[in-house]
């Protein structure tokens, strides 16, 4: 009678664990999402971005701007897809030595890939002062404040 309720309490204790680890989301999907999130924002803004280009064809000035607008959007959204990829690869890795190693490997590189986001603040400022339209200017504002949002979420992706 004894080892049928230590049995029954087991199987109870075990049930609500599987349900609860599949009812809470990973670190890993946490972060996948957060940085899938942040690359449609970037790819909403270069729809927006290619639709100004092609109404202002006449102007060269407006055209490069939003050019090289659209090439740092792009880019960063490249770099958010690289994070999400290792973050994928790590997550799959079961064993523990290597899961020790990779971790390394994943963080340094996502450091990197934040660092590169400087660049392309920059890059942006200076495309900016060039842009006659307003809403060249106001999109591509917006653009340089979701890259330093993009760049803070790469920061805090820290595996441990």
């Amino acid at each position: 009678m004894k080892s049928r309720r230590i049995l029954i309490i087991t199987t109870i204790i075990i049930i609500i664990s599987v349900i609860n680890s599949q009812s809470k989301p990973t670190a890993f999907t946490n972060n996948w999402q957060k940085l899938s999130d942040q690359g449609s924002t970037y790819l909403t803004l270069v729809k927006d971005l290619m639709e100004m280009a092609r109404a202002h064809r006449g102007n060269d000035t407006d055209f490069q701007v939003t050019y090289e607008l659209v090439t740092a959007a792009s880019e960063a959204n490249d770099y958010l897809e690289a994070a999400s990829d290792l973050l994928f690869i790590y997550d799959q890795i079961s064993n523990p030595a290597d899961r020790t190693s990779v971790r390394l490997y994943v963080n340094k590189r996502l450091n990197e890939y934040a660092s590169r986001f400087d660049r392309l603040i920059k890059h942006v400022n200076t495309s900016l002062s060039f842009s006659i339209s307003s809403g060249i200017a106001a999109t591509g504002i917006r653009l340089r404040d979701e890259l330093r949002s993009g760049q803070y979420l790469l920061k805090s992706v820290v595996i441990k």
